[in-house]
Formats: structure tokens, sequence, C-alpha cells
């Protein structure tokens, strides 16, 4: 063995080597700390491979250099084979060692250790690979470098642990430092160990080739330094602009009307904005370290967990749930959880609460409203049809009965709407008291209804009389005394109707039924007994439904001046085109489009028909005359006839000119209001006509009274054409002559007929002898000439 002293020792070679395992350690660590981290999956193992390449080619630049620094040899020589295993093996234990070093559950000793031995087998191998010295294993001088380094290792590795962290006091040059001496320190320890030895072997390669390597050692993690510090300048520039960022966005977080609290994997609350502290009226420093399923209730308790649960697979969970303030208080939210990954791995959870108490209980009153009566707050029809879709889904057989307060209208009109609204309230008061078996409905207005879960007819009708004599009891409203009676209709299920509209119509006609025998009896749906009131029934849901589709048609007969033939206009005249039975006969539907109301919707269409056919004749150019419209007693009474007259009308005043609104006697009543009505129409051009005169009491009173254009000679005396008839028609012309208004003779169909009318002095008349009423197109075609 030799002994080699310091002053031995080539200065520039052992300052140099030192130098090389500073830098190299402290790039490495550089880049595995600063970059690795920050990187992507994939980038990530190449920043590791290149800080695990600068790591090895420092120490084995750092070794050569410092051995080639022993004694003043011309030449130290290698075997290559060696040098290539010593560096595999230090770039090995780098990787693995920067690997377990930077996964925060390692323990520091793993990597300090892999590190060590890193250190150690290289320098070894490196030194018994050349041609000069050789090292004993067990040479004390070298056991004692191998422990230096250890020791050094170990608190580098905590240091990094540390780093990891976020202990922001720790440097990592220092780290990079502490490693490099430990790397170099097995070279300066080992050196007191070497033995000098001579050897002749054709496998070794001089320092003259050595020299290139390290030349090009050098270059390699001078050059990677370079890169990685370009990238970390980089990275350090978005990191700027992330924390400019995040400066931004945290006032979004603090400053949101939603309440965010940050937990971690465990659920403990670890960050929460100020939202969050007023809704749980709790300080920050008091909710941080809770867990978040000490505010819920106990009942919500493991329906939370699974929601958190189900956030830490990564999937976004929204849900409502109920919390307790520091009050005590119960309150509803919607929580949106939202996990936090960096890097492809979960950290926590975002927890997004909205308060939707108020909303709940705004919910639950419109709710309430959707499905009760505002006024008598009893379920309304939409309640009932879902409860009787409930019982039918589940083969529940029930009894509904339908109740219509009789002459409730009346009670209005006398008393006023306070007054019907106490009545409705009483009503349904009384009938809450059936709530023990049945409950009650309030459909709507004055009709209600009541669902037995009897069936058995004669119990059932004990119970229905009990019901009726309820509401027959007087009602004291202010200092009346008001009296009450109801129609009622009973349908069941399942031996009347399978479904709920059918059930609802079938209890409605039974209720319809008995308000057409005296509005006292209870009556139970019967095919034989209800068929009549059932034909009825669909009768007016078929005219609601063909004004709705437009199946009504105007037809026109032609009108013609008595004296000369001459085509003087025409009467519009009413049709249905069913769709099914075909064209159907007015007098089948006009009396009921006249108790039902339709018949003003009706009347308002043909006007609206007549006004457009009027307008278009008119610009093509044809001579059209007259053009007569019926209109009923209910739509002449209405106050803005005229008005809605002349809001449809498109064609100006001469459009108007040939307008004939025909009305019948029995719209005459009241002369007062008749006179102002007619005038208001005359007023717009529009000329008058007395339809069916001659059947009326007041045909004689009203004739000098009213403004009126024309007469209409009602068809029966036409068709009975005997002796009276053909005085009272000579009469009806003769009276009007002598007022000088004009008379149409209708349902002329004789030439008998219309030469006894041209020698009493008619003026028009229209009839089967003239024509049959026509459709549009083909009247047009017929008697329209330019």
């Amino acid at each position: 063995m030799i002994s080699i002293f310091m002053s031995e020792l080539n200065i520039a070679y052992s300052l140099f080597s030192i130098f090389i395992a500073l830098s190299a350690s402290i790039i490495c660590f550089d880049i595995a700390l600063n970059l690795v981290p920050k990187s992507t999956k994939r980038n990530e193992i190449i920043w590791l491979l290149l800080a695990t390449l600068t790591f090895s080619l420092g120490t084995k630049t750092a070794y050569v250099v410092g051995i080639s620094g022993l004694f003043e040899f011309s030449t130290v020589n290698f075997r290559i084979a060696a040098f290539c295993v010593s560096f595999m093996v230090m770039f090995i234990t780098s990787f693995l060692g920067l690997k377990l070093q930077l996964n925060r559950n390692t323990p520091y000793l793993v990597p300090a250790t892999l590190f060590t031995i890193g250190n150690s087998a290289a320098y070894f191998i490196i030194i018994v690979s050349n041609s000069a010295f050789t090292l004993s294993f067990y040479n004390k001088w070298f056991l004692f470098s191998v422990l230096t380094s250890l020791i050094l290792n170990t608190v580098a590795s905590y240091l990094v642990k540390q780093k990891l962290l976020k202990n922001h006091s720790v440097k990592i040059g220092l780290i990079g430092v502490l490693f490099g001496i430990s790397m170099i320190s097995i070279h300066l320890l080992s050196i007191k160990g070497l033995q000098h030895v001579i050897t002749y072997d054709d496998q070794v390669y001089t320092s003259n080739v050595i020299v290139p390597f390290l030349l090009l050692s050098v270059f390699l993690f001078m050059f990677i330094a370079l890169i990685g510090n370009r990238y970390q300048q980089k990275l350090l520039a978005e990191q700027r602009k992330l924390a400019s960022q995040e400066r931004y966005y945290r006032s979004l977080y603090e400053l949101n009307s939603l309440a965010i609290i940050m937990m971690d994997l465990k659920g403990t609350i670890i960050d929460l904005n100020l939202t969050a502290e007023n809704l749980a009226e709790m300080r920050k420093e008091e909710m941080i370290g809770m867990h978040y399923l000490q505010f819920i209730p106990e009942h919500d308790q493991a329906f939370a967990k699974r929601q958190f649960e189900k956030t830490l697979t990564g999937e976004v969970v929204e849900y409502e749930v109920q919390m307790y303030n520091s009050s005590g208080e119960i309150i509803d939210l919607t929580v949106r959880n939202i996990p936090i990954s960096v890097d492809h791995k979960i950290h926590g959870i975002y927890g997004m609460i909205k308060d939707i108490s108020e909303e709940k209980r705004n919910l639950e009153k419109v709710q309430f409203m959707a499905y009760h009566a505002p006024l008598t707050n009893l379920p309304n029809k939409r309640k009932l049809s879902e409860d009787m879709a409930k019982n039918m889904a589940e083969q529940i057989p029930f009894s509904l009965v339908y109740l219509d307060l009789n002459e409730f209208k009346k009670t209005n009109d006398r008393y006023g709407h306070l007054a019907g609204d106490a009545v409705l309230v009483e009503v349904a008061n009384r009938l809450r008291e059936t709530k023990d078996y049945g409950a009650a409905y309030h459909i709507g207005g004055d009709e209600f209804a009541v669902a037995f879960s009897v069936v058995e007819k004669e119990t059932l009708k004990k119970m229905v009389i009990q019901i009726a004599d309820k509401i027959r009891l007087p009602i004291t409203f202010q200092e009346f005394t008001l009296e009450v009676f109801a129609s009622i209709g009973i349908a069941r299920f399942p031996f009347d109707a399978k479904n709920v509209e059918e059930l609802l119509q079938k209890a409605d006609l039974a209720m319809y039924a008995s308000k057409e025998i005296d509005g006292s009896d209870i009556v139970f749906y019967h095919e034989t007994l209800l068929k009549k009131v059932e034909e009825r029934f669909l009768l007016e849901q078929n005219l609601k439904e063909a004004l709705e589709k437009n199946q009504f048609e105007l037809y026109y007969q032609p009108q013609f001046e008595i004296q000369t033939g001459t085509f003087r206009g025409a009467e519009a005249l009413l049709r249905w085109n069913h769709p099914d039975k075909g064209l159907v006969s007015p007098d089948v539907f006009i009396h009921v489009l006249e108790e039902t109301g339709l018949i003003v919707d009706v009347g308002e269409w043909a006007i609206t028909q007549v006004l457009e056919s009027i307008h278009s004749w008119a610009k093509a150019g044809f001579t059209i005359g007259k053009v007569s419209v019926n209109i009923s007693k209910k739509h002449f009474e209405k106050q803005n006839l005229f008005r809605f007259i002349q809001d449809v009308n498109a064609g100006g005043t001469a459009c108007l000119s040939c307008l004939d609104i025909e009305i019948t006697e029995s719209a005459l009543l009241n002369l007062e209001k008749s006179i102002d009505h007619v005038l208001q129409l005359k007023k717009l051009g529009i000329s008058i006509s007395l339809d069916d005169f001659g059947t009326g009491y007041s045909s004689l009173n009203v004739l000098h009274q009213l403004p009126i254009d024309f007469v209409k000679i009602d068809q029966s005396f036409i068709k009975a054409f005997n002796k009276d008839a053909k005085s009272i028609i000579t009469m009806i012309i003769q009276m009007s002559n002598n007022l000088n208004v004009k008379v149409v003779a209708e349902g002329i169909e004789t030439k008998e007929q219309l030469d006894f009318l041209i020698q009493e002095g008619c003026s028009y008349g229209q009839g089967y002898y003239y024509s049959k009423p026509l459709p549009k197109a083909e009247f047009e075609k017929k008697w329209l000439k330019k």
C-alpha cells in the first residue's frame, strides 16, 4: 500500500472533480424537484431520465478526473468493459433513487441507501478497472467513505422529503451540495486506501481515449442544465401567469354567492369561503378541521357519504341534502361535488353549496296551489284525476260523486260575488267533514266531487243523502239567509268506466241528468237512462270541436227583386260539415249553440267570413248587392258587437254597406237597448232586417219604432199559403210599404207563390224556386257577375 498525502494530489484535478460533482448534483435535483413534479406523465419520465443522466455522468466524470489527478503519471489506463459497467450501476441506482425520492410515501432512508450503493459500487468498479491502482473492498478508508456518504445522503434525502411537504425554508441548492459532497467524499476518503500496481493488459485504454469522454460528459450535463434552465424559466413564466390568474379567481372563490368548501380525501374541511361561513353561522377557523358529516342530519348521512365516495372516483355529483347550522336550524341544500384533480390524481373535493330552503318553501306553495282550489283550499280536479288514476292502476274499486250547486248564478247576481264565495267556502267546509269515509274536491266554479271507497249502491246512496242534507242547511251571509241545494250524479269504477276521463264524463252526465229531472234527485250513471243526455253532451262537445277545427261552412242562397227577377244579393246560411256524418241540418244543432252560448262565437265567425267574402268579391269586380247574416239574441245584446264588426272589416265602408244583419223579434224585448244597438250598427252603414216577422207578439209594436230597413216574412206563412196565411202576408206587405220598409219573402218554392207576392207588391224574395243554398265557390260561379 502507498500513502498519498494532499500535497501529492494534483490540486487542479481535485478541485475540478469537486466542481463537477457539485454542479451535476445541483443540476440533477433542480430538475428533479422543480421540473418533474410539474410535468405531464410523459414529460415526467423524460426529465427524470435527464436528471439521472446528469447525476450519473457527473459522478463518473468527477471520479475519473479525481483519479487522473493522483501522481504525475503520464498515462492512466482503464478497462472499458468495467468502465461501462460502473456507469450502468450508477445510472440504474440513481434512477431508482430519484424515483423513490419523489414519492412522498417512501421512507427517506431507502433512496439514501440506493444513492450510497450506486456511488460506492461505481467508484469501486472504476478503481479496479484502471491500470495503476487497486482497492480492497474491506479497506477501512473505503468503508469509512461509504459510511460518510450514507450519512450525507440520508440528511439530503430528509431535506428532499421536507421540500416535497412544502417546507419552503429548504433550498434545492443545499440538497444538491449535500449529494455532491456525498458523491465526491467517497473518492477523497478512499484514496488513502489505494494500492499502486503495474499491470500489462491489452484491454485497457489510456487517458488519451478517456479525455474525450470526460469532455463529452461535461458538455452533456452542462447542456442538460441549459435545457432544464430554459424549461424552468418557461414554467416560472406560466406559474407567474397562473398566480396572476389565481388572484383574479380568488375573488370569484371568496365572493361567490355559492358556499364553497374544500375537503381532503377523508372529508375533512381544509378551506371555505365567506358564504360558507355565513351559511353555517360559524367562523372559518372553527370549521376547518371538522368533518363535513358533522353538519349533516343523521337521516341524510349515509346518502351524503355515498355521494362523496362517488366523487372520489372522479365523477361530478349533484344532489340535494339537508344540513344543520350552528343554531340547530335545518337548511335545505343543493350540493355539487367536484373532484380536485392534479396530474390525473384526485387530491380532494370541492363542495359547491346553494341554500334552497326558500325555493323549496316556494315550490311547496306552488305545488299546493297546483293541486288545490285557491278559494276553498280543497284538492282540485288535477289532484282528483291523479288520485283516481292511482286507484285504477291498483284496481281499487271506488265511486265518484259529482255535485253541482243549483241556481248558484242567481245567488251571485242577487247578493254579489262575496256571497257566492261565502257559499262555496261553506259548502267546501261541509264536504271536508266526509274525510273519514270520502275525499272532497273542488272541481271549479260551483262544481264539487267526493270520492268514496264504497261502491255498493244502497250504502253509497245513504252516504250521499247525508251529504246532500248537509249542503241544504241554510247559510248565513251578513243579514241574508241563503239556501243551497245540489244536483248529484254518481259513477263507479270499474262498473261504469275503465279510465279517468271516462269516469269523469259519466259522473258529469249523471249529474246533468239529475239537473234535467228536478235538480234534487241523486242519479247513478245508467246507459238507458242517460242515453239522450249523453247524446246531447256529445253534441255539445262536437260543436266545440267543430268551431276549433273549422268544420262550419257558409252556404249562400241568392235573393232577387220579385218584380223584375234581378239578382240583388244573398243570405249566408250556416252549415256543419261533420267529418263522419257529412252535412248536418241546422235544425239539429242551432238550438244547442244557443243554449250553450257557442252561438256568439259562431256568429262572430260567420260575420268575419261574410265580410272577407264581400271584400274579395269587390276586389274581383263582382256586383254583390246585400249579403245577410243571422245573429242570435245573445249576440245582438253584446255591447261590443259594432266594435267587433269594425275590427274584422278589412274592406272599408263599401263592404259594410253590403252587409245586412238579421235579428229576430225575440232579440227586441228590451226596446230601448235594441234601438241603441240598431243605431250603432246603422252608423257603420250596415242595414238591419227583422227576421221571422209575423211570429212574435211585438211585431206591430216595434216596426214603427225601430229604424229597420227590411222585414222578412216568416217562411211558415209562404209554406202554408192558405187563405189566412195570404191575408197575413198581404197585411205585412201593406204595412211595411206604408212605413217605407222593404219586404223579403223567404221559402218561395212555386210559381203560384211568386205570382201572389208580385201581385201584392213584395220587394224581394228567396227560396228553392230560384235556387237552393250553394257553397261559396258554386254561388260565385253561378250568380256573381262582373
